[in-house]
């Protein structure tokens, strides 16, 4: 069922991919962690996050609700393995796709893409403060980065600016 579902992200309708965003982000709540393997993660996150450069703002912000679902369906590992869904390559893949719409011009984007972010931090916070600083001095404003590195400081016990 996801390949239909992910196959709907790329319809020419506005309105359909903005559906297409909802109804992935409850098919993925109701597999639950156990039922996403590595494949279908692999698969996910690049066709989400390409939502993100979608012409229809309302669909970029859509598209972040699914990607929080996803992150929802992790079990990380550092390095692959069959009982893990996520891998620390993929992660960084992702979180590097998500950090170039965290300097979207548009407040609204920022903001869904930051909270995406904030969700992703916990799963491995050194690699994504590591990331998070490789991108902060291009960024137009290093406010949210800064917000985020505070926070995901929290999931390591110190501050990590």
């Amino acid at each position: 069922a996801l390949p239909l579902l992910v196959a709907g992200l790329d319809d020419d309708n506005v309105e359909s991919r903005r559906i297409a965003c909802v109804i992935l982000a409850t098919a993925l709540r109701r597999l639950g962690p156990s039922r996403v393997s590595h494949e279908q993660m692999r698969q996910l996150y690049p066709e989400l996050t390409k939502r993100l450069d979608d012409a229809s703002d309302g669909v970029r912000v859509a598209a972040c609700v699914p990607l929080v679902a996803m992150l929802e369906q992790v079990r990380y590992s550092a390095s692959w393995s069959e009982a893990h869904n996520f891998d620390r390559t993929n992660f960084g893949y992702f979180v590097n796709g998500l950090l170039v719409h965290l300097d979207d011009p548009d407040p609204e984007i920022q903001a869904a893409v930051a909270e995406v972010l904030e969700r992703a931090a916990p799963i491995d916070p050194p690699e994504f403060c590591s990331l998070v600083r490789a991108v902060r001095g291009r960024h137009r404003s290093s406010k949210l980065c800064d917000a985020l590195l505070e926070n995901a400081g929290g999931h390591t016990g110190g501050t990590l600016v």
